[in-house]
């Protein structure tokens, strides 16, 4: 266990972090308690973009060992790299619907009127949304 634990971190300084991964991978699997393994997997996971995985590890690494400040660290980073991808989501979901006239495509149920001072917009901005609905609509 600790042979793959110490290649994990060996293959974390040469920026290899899916070799880090499956090693620390392999690590926890034996020795799912050794907080090293866990957080190496963690800071692999990180790098892969696996923010949910990393997120996970660093909660638990925590649990065991709270005043790791490394751990902290990933874990805030963990957590903002989540809420980033939430928001642009979030943003990317209302920008499509914002120019779908739900009722007009008969889904009258499921539209909801959003008023122009609701949007935070004024009448000129409103009127070129409109437009350029009309527009991708023709």
């Amino acid at each position: 266990m600790l042979v793959y634990s110490n290649r994990a971190q060996a293959f974390l300084k040469l920026k290899c972090y899916q070799k880090a991964f499956d090693d620390a991978d392999k690590a926890v699997t034996l020795d799912g308690t050794h907080i090293k393994s866990i957080g190496r997997r963690g800071t692999a996971a990180y790098h892969l973009g696996k923010y949910r995985l990393a997120k996970r590890d660093f909660e638990t690494a925590l649990l065991k060992d709270p005043a790791n400040k490394q751990f902290v660290l990933y874990l805030e980073k963990a957590v903002d790299k989540l809420k980033k991808i939430k928001t642009e989501a979030y943003e990317k979901m209302t920008r499509s619907v914002m120019f779908t006239d739900l009722v007009q495509l008969g889904f009258e149920e499921q539209a909801t009127s959003v008023y122009v001072a609701e949007m935070n917009l004024d009448e000129k901005q409103a009127l070129q949304m409109s437009q350029k609905k009309e527009d991708v609509i023709a």
